[in-house]
């Protein structure tokens, strides 16, 4: 995309390995190469609840075009910004502090107004701790096991379950999905 039109670019040196060749055969992947911008998600956590949040704080991904991809682990970015940035395609990375260690420090370093990483392990654990009146109104039970340590990781369900539940002034107080919307309308929209 140059100037708001499609455009054609040599990507042969860029596609990703055949680990990863199932994201490129998906449509949300297609799809990406005609949209006005890309938002890759480590994960399904991501995925679920990052559009959900964002609808909340007035931001549309789909009225703007943008389109989500779920990497489904915290690697394998760095091929995928290869082919957005010579296809002209603006980019967002959202994940959780681990995903860090996965982008090539270059790449971090040049592009770190594009990456938007979650302060802890795990976008659920964000979530649970940002939303706790939520969580254990909505899953009491869980929470409990939560609040003791016993749950290993929030469930997406139940994540996606806390970001339809929480109201944008809910959403407004929490520093980093407010980041994140600016971060969007930054790189993706206002560009």
């Amino acid at each position: 995309m140059e100037n708001g039109k499609t455009c054609l670019c040599d990507l042969k040196h860029s596609v990703p390995d055949n680990t990863q060749l199932k994201t490129i055969e998906e449509p949300n992947f297609k799809r990406s190469l005609f949209s006005k911008g890309v938002i890759l998600c480590e994960g399904s956590t991501e995925f679920f609840t990052v559009p959900i949040l964002l609808r909340k704080l007035n931001l549309n991904l789909e009225d703007n075009e943008i389109e989500l991809i779920n990497m489904r682990s915290d690697s394998g970015f760095n091929k995928y910004i290869d082919i957005y940035e010579k296809s002209k395609i603006p980019w967002v990375v959202v994940g959780d502090k681990k995903a860090k260690m996965s982008i090539e420090p270059l790449l971090f370093n040049t592009n770190e107004n594009k990456i938007h990483l979650f302060p802890e392990d795990d976008l659920g654990e964000y979530l649970a701790r940002s939303f706790e009146d939520i969580f254990n109104e909505i899953h009491p039970n869980q929470y409990g096991e939560w609040k003791k340590g016993n749950l290993k990781k929030v469930s997406v369900d139940v994540c996606i379950d806390i970001a339809e539940k929480a109201t944008s002034k809910d959403i407004e107080k929490v520093q980093g999905l407010t980041e994140l919307k600016d971060r969007i309308n930054t790189n993706l929209i206002n560009q």
